[in-house]
């Protein structure tokens, strides 16, 4: 059995945002594209909005090949 080393990234884990006027500190938006919902909704309402996403990243990864 060899082993090879690849790189892969697996993208955006985790993302929310909202918007305190709304919401106080409890997300709206739970998706991918929670980021743009809030930038979107503070550019349409005025509201202080928030966002937060977690990327990971995995260099590396040893795979097992037969």
């Amino acid at each position: 059995m060899a082993d090879r080393l690849t790189s892969r990234h697996s993208g955006v884990t985790h993302a929310m945002g909202g918007c305190f006027d709304c919401n106080g500190t409890d997300a709206l938006w739970h998706a991918r594209n929670a980021v743009a919902c809030a930038a979107n909704h503070a550019r349409a309402t005025g509201h202080h909005t928030w966002a937060e996403q977690v990327i990971s990243t995995v260099y590396n990864r040893k795979e097992l090949r037969s």
